[in-house]
């Protein structure tokens, strides 16, 4: 009997090539008087052919993450359209909430289409590739010898990353390590979201193959990417990985956590942090700084004071209750009601001016219910099949190495790729949530 092979949706397949482009190369575009991104389309063509699909259903835990999605994207569209009016920029405010609009589509595109471990496979591969290029590209670029090659040959290329960095090459010494992702920070946060996710591999990969050993790669080469941005930052997500893979990480994932922290170990102990193509001194030294005064530089002020300010600002302007001036005011210096003078280095932060206070809660509840849902799988996991440990394990990593960026950052408010690996990890998570593996059921005696 011949068996036919079994063809993947070509849907599943556009998920996998959006999951390589948002970790790889998410600036890929073409100018045709404004930029027109190609990740923008392909998540516009699986929302145009998903139309009149049964609409999702989830139990409660799931649901509620769902529901708070629709309802920030409301606020989205509140705040952008305002920002857009108050400053007479409405292309730019439309512009923007297209974008914003097609992160938050990815959100509920993702479970629709990912409907078992092949075809979450497929992102994965996509996710693998991306993840893989950036780490080169970025420890590439943090070593004097091999910058010039990497930035005249891949950063120079202007429908990939259309800002100039030629100027970069006057500087000769070790630099912090930067992606066509964008900048080291955006780079590093990017990096450490969707890393934790190639833990899966291991289950759904095989043991053999090319894309197992594609997989071991990234899982071991992504890391070093994420520490050469030398940011605290991105150390800290590292960390957080490491630690809760070694603490609750199936024994596959703990090895090869445990085998990297060795090599990485080695090869420090060897030359020292002090050896001239590191920049470990600076991490060091900036975290010595903010353990003992975190309101001395003007950057860690402005993480703290983003926690701060915004209770005064909405006491000056309560029409923040209700809404704020979206992202795209930013770009063009709105400042009628002082937003842009104001600490945003958070994501609530910069949710609050951006979206409001509505807008921030719901981020702030996303987080919450989304740790709240994998530990609830988790502790289910050990009666169901062995995926399913896997697939929680790693998204339990993946939780832990968004936080940092979540807690000191803004690109996921700021940025529409940042928006959408945002919402393609939390994709993720409902898709797992709806492949559901049924527990395994005892058999009764007698």
């Amino acid at each position: 009997m011949i068996h036919k092979k079994h063809k993947m949706p070509i849907q599943v397949i556009v998920l996998g090539v959006i999951a390589f482009l948002l970790s790889g190369m998410p600036k890929l575009r073409v100018v045709i008087g404004m930029p027109l991104y190609a990740v923008d389309f392909l998540i516009l063509y699986l929302l145009i052919i998903s139309q009149g699909k049964e609409k999702l259903k989830y139990k409660s835990a799931a649901q509620i993450i769902v529901n708070i999605v629709g309802l920030y994207l409301v606020f989205v569209m509140l705040g952008e359209l305002r920002g857009g009016f108050v400053y007479g920029k409405l292309f730019d405010a439309f512009y923007m909430l297209f974008r914003f609009m097609m992160a938050g589509a990815l959100f509920y595109q993702v479970p629709i289409w990912i409907k078992s471990p092949n075809d979450l496979k497929v992102v994965l591969k996509g996710l693998c590739l991306g993840l893989l290029f950036s780490a080169i590209m970025a420890i590439l670029f943090s070593l004097p010898f091999t910058r010039p090659l990497v930035v005249r040959s891949v950063f120079s290329i202007t429908f990939l990353n259309p800002v100039d960095m030629l100027s970069v090459l006057e500087y000769g010494g070790v630099s912090r390590g930067s992606t066509l992702i964008g900048t080291s920070t955006f780079s590093s946060g990017v990096m450490a979201t969707l890393w934790p996710l190639l833990l899966m591999g291991g289950a759904l990969l095989g043991a053999r193959g090319v894309w197992r050993k594609l997989n071991l790669a990234a899982l071991f080469i992504v890391p070093v990417g994420i520490l050469v941005t030398y940011g605290r930052s991105a150390w800290a997500s590292v960390i957080l990985v490491v630690c809760v893979t070694i603490l609750w990480g199936s024994r596959q994932s703990r090895t090869a956590i445990l085998l990297w922290l060795i090599i990485v170990g080695s090869v420090v102990a060897k030359v020292g942090i002090e050896y001239d193509l590191f920049m470990i001194e600076r991490v060091v030294k900036s975290t010595e700084i903010v353990v003992d005064n975190p309101l001395e530089r003007d950057n860690e002020r402005e993480r703290f004071m983003a926690y701060v300010e915004p209770f005064r600002h909405v006491s000056q302007y309560p029409s923040f209750f209700l809404f704020g001036t979206g992202v795209a005011n930013r770009k063009y210096g709105g400042n009628i009601f002082g937003e842009a003078d104001s600490a945003s280095h958070a994501v609530p932060g910069i949710a609050y001016y951006a979206y409001g206070v509505g807008g921030s809660i719901c981020q702030i509840m996303l987080m919450l219910f989304g740790v709240r849902l994998v530990s609830k799988r988790l502790v289910n996991a050990k009666r169901c099949v062995p995926q399913s440990l896997w697939m929680w394990h790693a998204l339990l990593a993946a939780g832990f190495g968004l936080l940092p960026w979540w807690l000191f950052g803004h690109g996921i408010i700021t940025q529409p790729r940042g928006s959408m690996v945002f919402f393609l990890s939390f994709g993720i998570l409902m898709a797992c949530e709806r492949m559901g593996y049924e527990p395994r059921i005892r058999r009764i005696k007698g």
